[in-house]
Formats: C-alpha cells, structure tokens, sequence
C-alpha cells in the first residue's frame, strides 16, 4: 500500500513539470526572446560603423609679408558627403598662426587637423642713407634717408645733426611691424670755413715816445680771435723807433686759420736843429716844444722864448740868433 502511493505521487510531479513547460507563458517568454535577438540583428545589420577620414594632409607653410592674405588649407580628396571648416588659418601681418581644420560628415568620424602658418617680416629695400660734406656757415646742417617707405615703417636718427665744423657718425634706424629692422650709417660732415674780407696793412709812425700798433681791419667772424706775434713773441705794441715784423694769427673752431703779414714802423724825424753854448748855459732849440728857444743850466730846464731860433752867434758879450 505504502509503495503504491509513492509511486502515485511521483507521477503526480512528472505531470505536475510537463503542464508547466508545455504553459503559453513559457512559450510567450520563448518567443519575445526569440523577436528581440531577431530584431537586435537587424538593427546591427542597418547601422554600419563610422568610417574613418584618410588621404588628407593639413601642412605647415612659411610666407614673406607682402601686404596681402596668406592661407592655408588641407590637402587631398575629401570623401563624398565630407565638409571643412577652418579656424585661424588666414593672415596677413608678420606673425605665427596656430590653424585648424575639422573633417566632418555622416558615415565619418571627426578629423581635426592643426598646422601653422607664419608670416615673415619682410627686408626693406631701395632706401638710402648718404654720407655729406657742408662748409660751416652757422646754420645746421643734417642728413636724411633717400627713397620711399613702405607703409608702416618710420625712421629714427641719431647723431644725423650739426652746425660745428666736425666730422659726425650717423645713424638711420628704420623698423615698422611688418619689416626686418634695418640699420643704415652715413657720415655727416661740417668743413671749417675760410676767414676772408679781413686786411692786415703795415703802418709808419714818427716817433713820438707814445705806444703804436697796427691791427686787422675787416669784419672777423663770431669765434675767431686775432693773436699778434713779432719774431715770434706776443706783441701789443711798440714805443722805439724801429722796424717791427708782425704776424696776426686769426683762428677759431669753425674757421681755418688764416696767417697774414705786415710790417710797424716807428721812424725819427730828421731835421736840423740849432744850439750854442754861452754864459756857461746851453741855448737849443727844444724839437719836443716845436723847435722854440729853451736855455739849460745844468739843473734847470725852462723856455728862453717862443721863436724858432737859428743861426746862434754871439760876440762875447750877447747871444744873437736869427
């Protein structure tokens, strides 16, 4: 009895497990897993993956400033359906641009590119700086640079001025954003001028126991000073009868020395004068006093007369003179 119902029991569970896997649900849950694997396919079937962009080069260019757009652009044949765009990659003054590319399109995956475009400063050309020569007339005196500028470039001088007589070195700095700096020399100079319209002319003085000179006539220009030497020594003046050579030396710093000659002389007047001895006294006539009667006595001088006395005679007892 007991083993019949065992074995009653153990074909209650088999039927039990049968009804369960043969159950609509199960085979609903069978067939919703089979339509989503089925469509999960499909799905990867219709969407291929993104391809990649190949072929395309963005590279690096150098250019010189020339005053127009420079650009860059990328290299190669973009895919169908693929578009550029660009950021940074123009330029026109001197400089360094960090450009980009980007590549994009549907079926293709984003390129990005990056190259640099770089704008030389450009060479000044066709200026020039000239070295001068000018004579010193008390004005200034300068040089500059010859030739057209490009636009944006200024010059700076120094040392370009000058109104002394001297020899100056100058500079023209010329530099603007777009150009090469560039350094020009040249020499300035002011030749020392010639002294003229000036006369040096010897002169004759009687002797007169007064001092006597001679001296340049003209107008001496502003700077220059005359120096008077005789035989060498400075001279002011002389007083003695003689012959004096003079030399009058004018120099100055914007002039060149200019040397002229002349001769002072101081001469005495020759002339016959009339005297006797008499009384113990001497009776001259006084050259100093023009020629009129002075008597000396051996310590006082003093004026017998005004008249011009000549031919002294006497008989002993009187003095005469006519």
């Amino acid at each position: 009895m007991k083993k019949r119902l065992l074995f009653t029991l153990a074909l209650y569970l088999i039927f039990v497990i049968l009804m369960t896997a043969c159950s609509p649900e199960s085979e609903s849950n069978d067939s919703s897993n089979s339509v989503s694997e089925s469509e999960s396919a499909s799905e990867s079937e219709s969407v291929p993956p993104l391809q990649q962009i190949t072929g395309i080069t963005f590279t690096n260019k150098t250019y010189t400033y020339d005053g127009t757009e420079k650009t860059i652009s990328i290299s190669g044949t973009l895919p169908s359906g693929v578009n550029v765009s660009y950021v940074n990659n123009k330029g026109t003054n001197a400089g360094v641009y960090t450009a980009k590319a980007t590549l994009s399109g549907d079926g293709y995956e984003t390129l990005q590119l990056t190259a640099t475009l770089t704008v030389e400063k450009a060479t000044i050309t066709g200026i020039t700086f000239a070295s001068n020569t000018y004579t010193y007339n008390g004005s200034e005196h300068s040089l500059l640079i010859a030739g057209t500028l490009p636009a944006g470039v200024s010059p700076t001088y120094e040392n370009n001025v000058a109104t002394n007589a001297g020899v100056y070195n100058a500079k023209a700095t010329l530099s603007g954003s777009n150009y090469k700096t560039l350094v020009l020399d040249a020499t300035l100079t002011v030749s020392k001028a010639d002294i003229t319209g000036i006369t040096f002319t010897g002169e004759t003085f009687e002797y007169d126991a007064l001092p006597h000179s001679i001296y340049v006539l003209g107008n001496v220009p502003a700077g220059v000073s005359a120096v008077y030497t005789c035989n060498g020594v400075n001279f002011e003046s002389a007083t003695e009868v003689g012959e004096y050579p003079i030399t009058a030396t004018l120099s100055g710093q914007n002039h060149n020395t200019l040397t002229l000659n002349a001769t002072l002389k101081i001469k005495a007047t020759e002339e016959m004068l009339y005297s006797i001895l008499y009384n113990g006294c001497v009776y001259f006539q006084n050259a100093l006093d023009s020629n009129k009667l002075y008597m000396y006595n051996g310590t006082t001088l003093s004026k017998v007369t005004n008249d011009v006395a000549q031919n002294f005679t006497t008989d002993g007892t009187a003095l005469y003179y006519s």
